[in-house]
């Protein structure tokens, strides 16, 4: 049960980093399936960063959090998405 909980977590990770990778490198195609628009140059910059690089950190903690030993690195993305959801 264990080493299936690892395989999912580390499924999450590539998810979550293949998203954050799509935002970084062609956020005006991301725009459409989150349903948010930027209007100026500045603003894809901001999805880059804020978006792109959210999901990348979520795909770091989560990939960690797979490992030995490590599995306390998943309260990082996950007080992060409740910050989120209630912020």
């Amino acid at each position: 049960m264990e080493k299936i909980l690892k395989i999912l977590l580390v499924i999450a990770g590539i998810l979550m980093a293949a998203l954050g990778l799509r935002f970084m490198f062609t956020p005006t195609a991301m725009e459409a399936d989150f349903g948010i628009i930027a209007n100026r140059l500045d603003g894809l910059g901001n999805l880059r960063a804020d978006l792109g690089g959210m999901f990348l950190g979520f795909s770091f903690f989560t990939i960690m959090a797979a490992r030995r030993g490590k599995e306390s690195w998943i309260v990082v993305p996950t007080i992060f998405m409740a910050l989120i959801l209630f912020g």
